[in-house]
């Protein structure tokens, strides 16, 4: 009867154990395990340039027609958006947001080509570009003034 009382305790052993290699391969291939969410992930750009960016953001979301709007404009509008999400500054940029969301976000992933990932996110390989998701070093900017 001995025997029977420890089979659980040798199946439950590894599949604990299993659990936490399949959580840690799940994460992103840029990151490692703990590491993945340092705040120095992303493209160096200063306070100014970030400030600029918004406004360019904006700007072109507000005033252009969406059929002129190319690449460019979508992976920089993308990047803006996953720093804003990546530092928690939903009040602060609130309206750039709900622009990408509301007027961008659906064009954003055909003009990218961008396929669905894991999390919930979108990724295209090609670029490396992910549109959501954990922190990635080019799907994001470090505006260097803040942090240092």
């Amino acid at each position: 009867m001995r025997f029977f009382s420890i089979i659980p305790q040798i199946f439950f052993i590894p599949a604990i154990l299993l659990l936490g290699k399949t959580a840690i391969a799940q994460s992103d291939k840029n990151i490692s395990g703990i590491d993945q969410w340092n705040d120095a992930i992303g493209i160096r750009i200063s306070l100014a340039e970030w400030n600029k960016m918004v406004a360019d953001v904006l700007d072109q979301t507000n005033g252009a027609d969406s059929s002129k709007r190319d690449t460019a404009f979508y992976i920089k509008y993308v990047r803006v958006v996953n720093t804003i999400e990546s530092n928690a500054w939903f009040d602060k940029y609130a309206e750039v947001r709900n622009l990408f969301y509301k007027k961008v976000f659906v064009n954003a992933i055909f003009s990218l080509n961008a396929g669905p990932y894991k999390g919930g996110c979108f990724y295209n390989a090609k670029i490396d570009l992910f549109i959501g998701g954990v922190p990635h070093a080019n799907s994001m900017f470090y505006i260097t003034s803040l942090k240092e």
